[in-house]
């Protein structure tokens, strides 16, 4: 059985770092994607999957 994390990131400098984090931990990245909000705001969201 899979588990999943999504991480919601609010600054792209973050986005590498975090990955690292995870994947260290045993995840393994399975979707990146990012949407903008009211101007120029922009948040990062990183979708991690584990098999228990």
């Amino acid at each position: 059985m899979k588990k999943w994390r999504c991480i919601m990131i609010d600054h792209h400098e973050d986005v590498g770092k975090m990955i690292e984090i995870w994947q260290g931990n045993g995840w393994r990245l399975h979707t990146y994607s990012c949407a903008q909000l009211r101007g120029s705001h922009i948040n990062h969201y990183l979708l991690f999957e584990r098999e228990e």
